[in-house]
């Protein structure tokens, strides 16, 4: 055994333990009642040597824990008559791999604070430090054939948590309960008896009433059967006031924080960014109350996504972009703009929702505002304004249509009342100038019929019509505009018919309205060599008729399908809106924009063509 100059000159007894070597200075040596010039081999072995029994197994199984952990420990041990004391306490402490030191302290004085102390005053420093320590120790024996366990040692900071007289407390347990609070009383006795009955680890919290304070501790202890049956608890006592009463005034916060939530007529979800699956933390009652989901039903975002998006592929398109939103704002503390968003309830409605939210450190703060019964207010506003402009536009559309047949019946009309006046009347010139009236006459009364239809959206009986044919139809109506200007008109036609489902005269006004607008944007404009270009493909699914011309063609600032609204010196800005709507009648599409060969405007009208052979 050899004795370390360096632990030799620390104030309190101490062991050292590196590797193979093993120290101990003269304090341990005069606590242990040992010589340094005995043969005693390992110090650590001779301190067990001086254990009584039951605590020379206790020693050793910590001493073998601890090298097994690599952790710090603490026990109390008693020792046997004729060391310089009655009760160690060991403090092993790790310094670095195999290297250990222990201090051993005189506790004699608070086991049997009735025996004076005679030892020397670094011990007695050395209690004094360690019961400076802001936690209370405290034993408690449980005797064979006892129902509760007896206090035998309560440190002085054990006694100052909870203002108990030491004396008192020792001669009855009852009365060492006596500082807890009345109301906890019971329950804190039941849950004391339940350890000592089933001899298992106990632990709680409690409050106590220390002269007329009110404070809060919680109690630790885990038991340890003695040789003659006994069960000891030994155990420690921590004032965590200050943590309650900060826990309280956070719950007061929260309450606080539910109840403005709870009072906001906007939906509010709280949802946690520091796990993977993001809970939700809160939903406030206008979300509970409009969309009908609880915690319950949405504990994590993918619940979330699953019930308010059915539609997977919605879904996806929802959460890429808010997903996105939701990393940014999280990367600056930010905010997520706001979105619109269908959602469906719980009872299966489907809401239109504006969707932001706020990052708060490692929280969300989700806001939904419910906008169904706006945009369906819109919606019902659009329907009328849409109903409005129809009653308004038909007046105008009859105009456009009828307006060159009425021309030719005014022309007819006038040269038969001139053949009326004439002596003799040449009757075969009289009817054959009065049938072309009536013809047109017929004419017009259609045309009334199927715009009429047209602005209403009436979806007409669709028979097999030859597209070729009516744009040929179409091309001899305007043959008398065309003779009268300069235009050169040129037909890109298939040879063979084109053949689609389709109402005739439907057609045939929104191709005669192509041509018109044509025809009059290059009577404005006048260019040298004024061309209009009429051509008819078939595009994939979709039959394509395209008029293209070399005028001015389309304003930036203008939208040419827009009623009502247009560039010409005269017309009422009808023909594009009548086209559009025989194209929506016809699942078909209408485009406007700019030809590539000509320069000027260019307008394409696409109908879905045939299944099969589209072409025949």
């Amino acid at each position: 055994m050899a004795v370390s100059n360096g632990i030799d000159n620390w104030p309190v007894a101490a062991l050292e333990h590196r590797g193979n070597h093993v120290a101990i200075n003269q304090r341990a040596l005069q606590l242990l009642r040992l010589e340094a010039q005995e043969p005693l081999g390992d110090p650590i072995a001779r301190l067990v040597a001086q254990l009584r029994p039951p605590h020379q197994e206790r020693f050793q199984a910590r001493w073998h824990q601890g090298r097994i952990n690599q952790q710090p420990w603490r026990c109390d041990v008693e020792l046997k008559p004729g060391c310089g004391a009655s009760w160690l306490r060991i403090d092993a402490q790790l310094q670095c791999h195999e290297h250990w030191t222990l201090t051993l302290i005189d506790i004699s004085d608070l086991i049997h604070p009735q025996e004076p102390s005679g030892h020397n005053d670094l011990a007695r420093t050395a209690l004094n430090i360690t019961e400076a320590i802001p936690v209370g120790t405290y034993t408690m024996v449980l005797r064979p054939g006892a129902a509760l366990a007896s206090f035998e040692f309560m440190s002085e900071r054990f006694l100052q948590l909870t203002g108990l007289d030491r004396a008192t407390a020792l001669a009855d347990p009852l009365k060492g309960f006596a500082c807890v609070h009345p109301d906890d009383y019971d329950a804190w006795v039941q849950l004391n008896a339940e350890a000592f009955e089933k001899k298992t680890p106990f632990y709680g919290e409690t409050r106590l009433v220390v002269n007329g304070e009110l404070r809060w501790i919680s109690a630790e202890s885990v038991p340890r059967n003695l040789a003659d049956g006994s069960t000891v608890w030994e155990g420690v006592l921590i004032d965590i006031t200050e943590r309650i009463q900060a826990q309280q005034e956070l719950k007061q916060q929260q309450d606080q924080l539910e109840r403005i939530l709870n009072n906001i007529p906007v939906a509010i979800v709280l949802q946690q960014l520091n796990a993977p699956d993001k809970p939700t933390s809160f939903l406030n009652a206008s979300f509970r109350r409009n969309l009908g989901y609880t915690l319950a039903d949405i504990p994590t975002q993918e619940h979330w996504a699953r019930l308010a998006y059915p539609d997977p592929i919605y879904r996806q398109q929802v959460f890429s972009s808010w997903d996105s939103a939701m990393s940014r704002a999280m990367a600056q503390q930010g905010t997520v703009e706001q979105g619109e968003y269908r959602v469906q309830t719980k009872d299966g409605r489907a809401l239109q929702l504006l969707i932001s939210a706020v990052v708060l450190d490692d929280t969300a703060l989700v806001a939904m505002v419910d906008v169904t019964s706006h945009r369906e207010a819109e919606r019902r506003r659009l329907r009328d304004t849409e109903d409005k402009l129809r009653v308004s536009l038909s007046a105008s559309a009859v105009g456009h249509e009828i307006r060159q047949p009425l021309s030719a019946i005014l022309l007819n009309s006038q040269l038969a009342l001139e053949e009326l006046n004439s002596e003799p009347t040449d009757l075969g010139k009289l009817r054959s100038q009065l049938q072309p009236m009536a013809e047109q006459a017929r004419q017009m009364a259609v045309i009334c019929e199927r715009i009429s239809l047209l602005l209403r959206n009436v979806e007409t009986e669709k028979v097999d019509v030859d597209l070729v044919h009516l744009v040929r139809g179409a091309v001899l109506q305007q043959r008398p505009n065309l003779r009268s200007s300069p235009i050169a008109l040129r037909c890109e036609l298939p040879e063979q018919p084109m053949r689609l489902k389709g109402d005739p005269v439907q057609l045939q006004l929104a191709i005669a309205n192509l041509l018109r607008n044509g025809i009059e944007a290059l009577h404005q404009a006048a260019p040298e060599q004024p061309t209009l270009h009429l051509r008819l493909q078939q595009q994939g699914p979709w039959i394509e008729l395209a008029v293209a011309d070399n005028g001015p063609g389309f304003a930036p600032d203008h939208d040419p399908l827009e009623p009502l609204n247009t560039r010409k010196s005269e017309g009422c800005g009808i023909g594009l809106y009548v086209a559009q709507l025989s194209m929506q009648n016809h699942s078909g599409r209408i485009h406007c924009g700019r030809s590539a060969t000509l320069g000027g405007a260019e307008v394409i009208l696409q109908l879905p063509a045939q299944d099969g052979s589209q072409t025949i």
